[in-house]
C-alpha cells in the first residue's frame, strides 16, 4: 500500500485551446532569438531556461489556464514536431517520381507561424529548385526583351537544344548573382606631366643586376644568407637538445645511484636493528633461565 502511494501518476493538465496556442506562438516569436538559438552549452541553456520562465509569466499574466514553463516548452516542441512532419511530407511528395500527382498537405495558421519561426535556412544559389515563374518558354525568347539564355561556351558552333542550360528572367538572375565591385578611379587630377614623374627606387632595375634566374643578386644573396642562418640555428638547436638529453640522462643516473646507496644504508640499518633485537631476546631468555 505504501509503495502504491509513493508511485503516483503525473497529473494531466487541461488541453490547450487554439487561443492559447496562438498566444504561445506569439510569445515564442518574441523570445525567438534566445529559444531557437543553436548553441547548447551550459550558459546558453541557463539563458533559455530564464527566457522560458519569463515567457510563462507573460503567458499566465494574459489570463486563462495557468501553465508552467516546462508545460509550455513541451507544448511548443510538440507543435513544432507536427508542423515539421507536415513540411517534410509535402517536400517528399513533391520530389517523388511516379504514383500520380502529389498528395495535398493541409496546413493551418499554426503551421505557417511555425514555418515563419523556423525559417527556411540559407538559400542555395546553385540547386534544382527553380521556380516556375522564372522559367520562360524557348519559343517566346524573341518576344521577350528582358530574358537571357545561358549557353555552354565550349562549342563554337551554333547553340543546340542541349546547349541551353537554364532560361530565367534577367531581373531574377541579377538578384541571385553576386557581381564583383567595380570601383572607378578618378583620373581627372592626372595630367601628361605625371607620366614624366620618376619611378620609385624599389621599382627601378639597373642593367646587369638581373641574372639568368630572373632574381636580383641582392635578393639572391639575402636568401642565401637567410638559408645559411636558418641551417646554423637548426644545428645549434639540435646540439642544445643533445646536451639537454645528456644532462637529463646524467640526472637519472645520479638519482638511480642515490636511491641504490640509500637502499643499501637502510638494509644495513635494519640488519643492525635486527641483531640488537636478537641479542636483547637472548639476554632475556638467559635471565629467565637463571631465575628458574
Amino acid at each position: 500500500m505504501e509503495n502504491a502511494d509513493l508511485i503516483r501518476k503525473r497529473p494531466r493538465s487541461v488541453n490547450f485551446n487554439p487561443t492559447e496556442e496562438a498566444m504561445l506562438l506569439q510569445l515564442v516569436k518574441k523570445f525567438r532569438a534566445t529559444i531557437e538559438c543553436k548553441k547548447t552549452d551550459v550558459l546558453n541553456n541557463r539563458i533559455k531556461d530564464a527566457a522560458w520562465n519569463q515567457l510563462a509569466e507573460e503567458f499566465n499574466a494574459a489570463g486563462g489556464q495557468g501553465r508552467d514553463a516546462k508545460t509550455l516548452r513541451s507544448k511548443y516542441e510538440n507543435i513544432k514536431k507536427v508542423s515539421k512532419k507536415k513540411f517534410a511530407n509535402e517536400k517528399r511528395y513533391l520530389n517523388a517520381t511516379g504514383e500520380g500527382p502529389a498528395k495535398k498537405i493541409i496546413t493551418t495558421d499554426v503551421d505557417e507561424q511555425v514555418k515563419e519561426l523556423l525559417g527556411t535556412g540559407m538559400e542555395s544559389m546553385v540547386d534544382d529548385d527553380c521556380e516556375e515563374s522564372d522559367i520562360v518558354d524557348i519559343e517566346e525568347l524573341e518576344l521577350l526583351s528582358n530574358a537571357t539564355v545561358l549557353m555552354e561556351k565550349n562549342t563554337p558552333a551554333a547553340p543546340k537544344a542541349d546547349d541551353v542550360i537554364v532560361v530565367c528572367d534577367t531581373q531574377n538572375l541579377e538578384n541571385r548573382l553576386i557581381l564583383p565591385s567595380t570601383s572607378k578611379v578618378d583620373w581627372g587630377s592626372h595630367t601628361a606631366a605625371s607620366l614624366r614623374t620618376p619611378r620609385s627606387k624599389p621599382l627601378v632595375v639597373k642593367k646587369g643586376e638581373t641574372s639568368s634566374s630572373g632574381k636580383k643578386p641582392v635578393l639572391r644573396d639575402r636568401m642565401n644568407i637567410w638559408a645559411a642562418n636558418k641551417a646554423e640555428k637548426q644545428m645549434e638547436e639540435k646540439q642544445c637538445l643533445q646536451e639537454l638529453h645528456e644532462v637529463r640522462l646524467e640526472i637519472l643516473r645520479d638519482e638511480r645511484k642515490f636511491k641504490s646507496e640509500e637502499h643499501q644504508l637502510r638494509m644495513e640499518h635494519l640488519k643492525e636493528i635486527h641483531a640488537l633485537n636478537k641479542e636483547m631476546k637472548l639476554a632475556e631468555i638467559a635471565v629467565i633461565k637463571k631465575n628458574l
